[in-house]
C-alpha cells in the first residue's frame, strides 16, 4: 500500500509539473522606483494615521492605503489636509434643495397662490 501511494503522488506531481507553466520573472528596477518605494513607506504610515484621525477604522485605513500605488500615496500624503471629503458637497446640495423647496412651497405652488388669493 505504501508503494502504491508513493507512485500515485509521484505521478501526480510529475503530471502537475508538466502541465503547469513556470512563470518566474526577475527584473531590475530603476533608481527612481527604488527611491519612490523608500519614500512611500513613511508617507503610507502618515496617510493611514491621518485617515484614522478622520474617523476611519485602523484596519480599513491600512487596507485603503495599501491599495494605492507609491505615487498616489506620496501625492495624497502631501495634500491629505486639503483633500475634499465627500460629505461637504452632499450637505451643500441638500441645503440648496431644502431652500428651493421652501421658496417654491410658500411662493410658487398652487396652494400658496390660493392662500394669497383668500387674503
Amino acid at each position: 500500500m505504501h508503494n502504491s501511494f508513493v507512485r500515485f503522488v509521484s505521478r501526480l506531481l510529475i503530471a502537475s509539473l508538466a502541465c503547469l507553466p513556470f512563470q518566474v520573472r526577475a527584473e531590475l528596477i530603476g533608481t527612481h522606483q527604488a527611491v519612490s518605494a523608500v519614500q512611500a513607506e513613511p508617507a503610507r504610515a502618515s496617510l493611514a494615521g491621518a485617515l484614522e484621525a478622520y474617523g476611519i477604522a485602523p484596519d480599513l485605513a491600512r487596507e485603503r492605503v495599501a491599495a494605492l500605488t507609491d505615487a498616489e500615496a506620496l501625492a495624497l500624503a502631501e495634500r491629505v489636509a486639503d483633500a475634499p471629503a465627500g460629505g461637504v458637497a452632499g450637505e451643500v446640495i441638500g441645503i440648496i434643495f431644502v431652500v428651493l423647496f421652501l421658496i417654491w412651497r410658500f411662493t410658487l405652488s398652487d396652494q400658496a397662490k390660493a392662500e394669497q388669493g383668500k387674503k
